[in-house]
């Protein structure tokens, strides 16, 4: 069965009503600031930070191969 399709103000509707509903069954949501990184990007971070901590810990950037 397919979902059903909305217009787009009856759906902003419907989500703007989610969070109380979600609040009232005990359900927590995870909110995202707007300008969030997304995962690719986090990766990239994460890559970066740990060729930091590498060279702080070894005196030296990591070698290839």
């Amino acid at each position: 069965m397919q979902a059903p399709v909305f217009p787009y103000r009856q759906r902003a509707t419907m989500l703007a009503h989610l969070p109380p509903l979600l609040a009232e069954l005990g359900v927590e949501i995870e909110t995202r600031e707007k300008g969030g990184r997304t995962a690719r990007e986090e990766r990239i971070i994460a890559g970066f930070e740990e060729i930091q901590r590498f060279v702080e810990e070894n005196g030296q950037a990591p070698q290839h191969g």
